[in-house]
């Protein structure tokens, strides 16, 4: 399966710091994490998590923010990738039932010639950031169901910490912020992947940019630092070539910043 639906269908570390010069950012949410796994009840006491068949969610539930809808919506975000079928446009009814399922194809996988003992899948969901305005959260799937090698993808969504809705770039960056934020950053990636001047992007190796032209995605967190970007395995380059993140710091993007948005303290 290429990242690209895993991306489609996916769209505890809490970082205490602030960019230079800000206070340190006081906490909007209050949240406990809860693990539900199910293992092939034939496991050996001792097999390690990718020999034995599991399927395991790991994931925050909000229960204090600013107002319950906020709350209310980033829980129900965390729930629809939890309850989301990978590679079906469906969604299980409950924890309960997507753990089921993934067992029961465990069970009609172990019947195919050549099956192997490794047969897993694991969701993770993890706070990124915090503050009094934002919270961004990674949204995490590997598995391993057959083939050559696992499969795993992160989409990241920051959301208004006092109403719960997912930010959008327009939402903290002034009006036709595009172009510029795109040089801004293909300048930053080509220094950081060593790519030199006159050197194409499709011959250092990053060969799926459309028309050989970078571009940012929309799979970003807003943390500390600034706004990172992250590509997952094939969505750039090669699986083995891995992911990427960018960062662009607050400082490189001040300009860009809208005064009246969730980021406006910054300038």
């Amino acid at each position: 399966m290429r990242p690209s639906t895993l991306i489609a269908l996916v769209t505890l570390c809490l970082i205490g710091f602030a960019p230079p010069g800000l206070a340190a950012p006081a906490l909007s949410i209050g949240y406990t994490t809860k693990m539900v796994e199910r293992r092939d009840t034939k496991c050996p006491a001792d097999a390690d998590a990718f020999h034995c068949p599991h399927i395991t969610f790991k994931y925050p539930v909000i229960e204090r923010a600013p107002q319950r809808s906020a709350a209310a919506a980033i829980n129900q975000a965390v729930m629809d990738f939890l309850l989301t079928s990978i590679g079906e446009p469906r969604k299980y009814k409950s924890i309960d039932a997507a753990m089921t399922e993934f067992m029961q194809g465990y069970q009609e996988y172990k019947q195919l010639p050549g099956a192997t003992s490794g047969y897993w899948e694991e969701r993770t969901v993890t706070v990124r950031y915090q503050s009094d305005r934002i919270v961004s959260l990674n949204f995490e799937v590997s598995f391993f169901t057959g083939g050559l090698h696992p499969q795993y993808a992160s989409v990241f969504t920051s959301f208004n910490a006092a109403t719960g809705a997912k930010i959008r770039l327009a939402d903290v960056l002034v009006p036709g912020y595009g172009p510029r934020l795109t040089r801004i950053a293909e300048n930053k990636f080509r220094t950081a992947k060593g790519i030199k001047p006159g050197m194409t992007l499709h011959d250092a190796g990053y060969i799926f940019f459309k028309n050989d032209t970078f571009a940012l995605n929309d799979n970003f967190w807003i943390g500390p630092k600034g706004i990172t970007f992250f590509y997952n395995p094939y969505e750039i380059a090669s699986y083995a070539m891995g992911t990427t993140e960018l960062l662009l710091t607050y400082g490189e993007i001040r300009d860009l910043i809208k005064p009246s948005g969730l980021l406006g303290y910054v300038q």
